[in-house]
């Protein structure tokens, strides 16, 4: 029986870093493929490996091990499986250790607790991430702009108020793969930012617009080729050539 071969293994863990690892993850796999509707012996079995596996979690070490762990299966799993292990993930509260990781002052850390919180779609993470959004730390900043719209679907307009600071190009182009990973996503109307005060906010807007194929914006992009900014003149000339919006000739005739 596997489960029983895996309990004997664990009953014997040293708590040295590489042993511990090369031990653990097979049994941490074998927990993914658990079946509620295997034997009852076998039933048994997994919650008294369950059992142990939560003594063990008293070890700091052994907790960033089991971390690790499924942090780096889940990057290859999907559908039931995943959710079977985020489920583990939670049962075992390692999330929590993550969200320590938040109120580090070291920016990696903060990124890196970011990172693990999104992965492991730590849902209640939402507001404290959210609050990065404007992090004078660069790294920490797009870490955040990217958790909150793979979080939650209007993640991306807490983005778009929120943001004082530049978006990047790169960060756009991966804030729209992040949205576009999403299933069954249903935009909001992106024309609504085109008023914001910052720049940047406005010139991704516009990039949204496009990418999602927004042609209903003629008229708010349009008014943009009287912004003060020239990238964003130029970047409204570039969406209304793209779109062909022929209804915008008597505003472009008289700038």
């Amino acid at each position: 029986m596997v489960i029983f071969f895996y309990r004997n293994k664990l009953s014997k863990l040293s708590f040295q870093k590489k042993t511990n690892r090369d031990e653990l993850a097979p049994i941490i796999s074998n927990f993914l493929f658990h079946d509620n509707e295997n034997p009852v012996e076998e039933q048994k079995l997994y919650v008294e490996l369950k059992i142990k596996i939560r003594e063990h979690l008293k070890k700091r070490g052994f907790r960033k091990i089991l971390a690790e762990i499924l942090f780096d299966l889940q990057k290859d799993v999907s559908g039931n499986t995943r959710n079977r292990l985020l489920k583990l993930h939670r049962d075992f509260e390692l999330h929590h250790d993550s969200l320590e990781k938040l109120k580090s002052w070291r920016w990696e850390v903060v990124s890196k607790g970011i990172l693990e919180l999104t992965e492991m779609d730590v849902q209640e993470a939402y507001t404290l991430i959210s609050k990065f959004i404007n992090d004078k730390r660069g790294v920490v900043r797009k870490q955040a702009e990217i958790s909150v719209v793979k979080l939650r679907d209007n993640g991306i307009d807490h983005v778009l108020d929120l943001a004082r600071y530049s978006i990047s190009e790169w960060q756009q182009l991966k804030l729209i793969e992040a949205l576009g990973n999403k299933e069954s996503y249903v935009p909001p109307k992106f024309k609504s930012w085109l008023l914001s005060n910052n720049k940047h906010v406005v010139l991704f807007s516009l990039r949204l617009i496009k990418f999602f194929n927004q042609s209903d914006a003629e008229q708010s992009v349009s008014e943009l080729v009287k912004h003060k900014n020239d990238d964003v003149k130029v970047a409204a000339l570039h969406c209304i050539k793209d779109f062909g919006f022929v209804d915008s000739l008597q505003i472009l005739r008289s700038v």
